[in-house]
């Protein structure tokens, strides 16, 4: 029972992933000088270039 849950989760996951990159891929890469921002599920968060570099070097500080 909980492999059919676990599988079930994952897969609603996947389709919203799915549906929220589609979205995005629409807009194209006609975007602003500051970049679109995080958009994640509703989330929205601007971040620099600095903010990113620093995302990308050290992850675990945003946990």
């Amino acid at each position: 029972m909980k492999y059919w849950l676990a599988s079930i989760v994952l897969i609603v996951v996947s389709v919203l992933f799915l549906k929220q990159g589609m979205d995005l891929w629409k807009l194209g890469t006609d975007v602003d000088g500051d970049g679109m921002g995080i958009h994640f599920l509703g989330f929205l968060k601007s971040m620099t270039a600095f903010q990113k570099l620093v995302f990308l070097l050290m992850p675990q500080a945003f946990l």
